[in-house]
C-alpha cells in the first residue's frame, strides 16, 4: 500500500504540473488531488474484507448518529428562547 501512495503521489503530481498557475487552476487541482486518489484506491480496495469491513463499521455509526438526531427536537417557548428536547427523557419523566 505504501508502495501505491507513492506511485500516486508521483502521478498527481506530474500530471497537475501540466496545468497553468492561477486560483481557478488552483481550486482544480485541489478537486482532483481530492478525488482521484480516492477513487483509485476505493477501486483497488473494496473487495478485500478490511473495506468491508470498515464499511460496515461506518455504517453502523452512521445509523447511530441518525437515530440520535431523529429523537431531538427543538421548540421554542413564549420568550423566545430555543431549548432542546430530547423525546426519550420526556418520555421517561411522564411516566413518572
Amino acid at each position: 500500500m505504501v508502495a501505491l501512495t507513492s506511485v500516486m503521489a508521483t502521478g498527481m503530481y506530474c500530471l497537475l504540473g501540466l496545468l497553468p498557475n492561477g486560483i481557478g487552476w488552483f481550486v482544480l487541482r485541489l478537486l482532483l488531488c481530492l478525488t482521484i486518489p480516492n477513487i483509485v484506491f476505493v477501486l483497488l480496495t473494496f473487495k478485500t474484507p478490511e473495506f468491508k469491513y470498515f464499511c460496515s463499521v461506518g455504517m453502523s455509526m452512521l445509523g447511530k448518529v441518525k437515530n440520535k438526531l431523529k429523537h431531538k427536537s427543538v421548540t421554542v417557548s413564549d420568550a423566545g428562547a430555543v431549548s432542546e428536547n430530547n423525546s426519550q427523557e420526556q418520555s421517561i419523566s411522564n411516566k413518572n
